[in-house]
């Protein structure tokens, strides 16, 4: 039996406010544009709330709608005032999923995020078949940075080397990785093999 359910599409489940997202190890994703800019919605376990919930997030914010019931419930990081705004960006892009058929199991990507009341942490490792694996740190800090902060780690070894959204201290960034990364290490989220730190799905 596999190991993850597939996504579905089906309009009537979503009236009935079943999940969008069905996922067990592995990653649901969806990036979509809205008026040229452009957002992921993504879903992840959450062992704190022993369910998944969905993520959206955008240049300068970060939304979760913890009952994948397609309503946003609380702004991670950006303003809490624009929660409608967001609101209407997370609706349009579950549309565009439905609409086009856009929006897919990922099994080559797996994600560990942790949030505390001031800071939310997400290293997602991505997989191919003919390139290493490589990590994507997402970081933000409520009230304090107006920008959501990505950066990547090409060769997945902890260093990281560009931030590709955002402006952050390169090197308080690292901090903030290499702290997160011993967290995952820790909750066996994250393995060190071949010279990699890998984020491994959740049992």
């Amino acid at each position: 039996m596999k190991n993850f359910k597939l996504i579905l599409f089906n309009l009537t489940l979503i009236l009935l406010h079943c999940s969008l997202f069905k996922q067990t190890g592995n990653l649901s994703y969806f990036e979509f544009e809205m008026n040229g800019e452009t957002y992921q919605i993504v879903s992840v376990n959450s062992p704190a709330e022993g369910k998944p919930f969905n993520q959206l997030i955008g240049k300068d914010f970060i939304a979760i709608d913890y009952e994948q019931d397609q309503i946003i419930d609380k702004v991670m990081a950006g303003n809490p005032e624009m929660m409608s705004e967001y609101q209407k960006i997370y609706k349009y892009g579950i549309n565009q999923a439905l609409e086009k058929g856009k929006l897919k199991e990922r099994k080559n990507i797996h994600s560990y995020s942790h949030s505390t009341e001031m800071k939310y942490y997400n290293i997602i490792t991505y997989f191919s078949a003919v390139e290493k694996p490589y990590n994507e740190f997402i970081y933000a800090e409520a009230f304090i940075i107006k920008k959501v902060i990505k950066a990547l780690d090409r060769n997945a070894d902890g260093q990281l080397d560009i931030i590709t959204s955002g402006i952050y201290d390169l090197k308080k960034l690292q901090k903030e990785y290499s702290n997160f990364i011993k967290s995952g290490v820790a909750n066996h989220r994250i393995v060190y093999t071949d010279g990699m730190y890998l984020v491994v799905p959740q049992e």
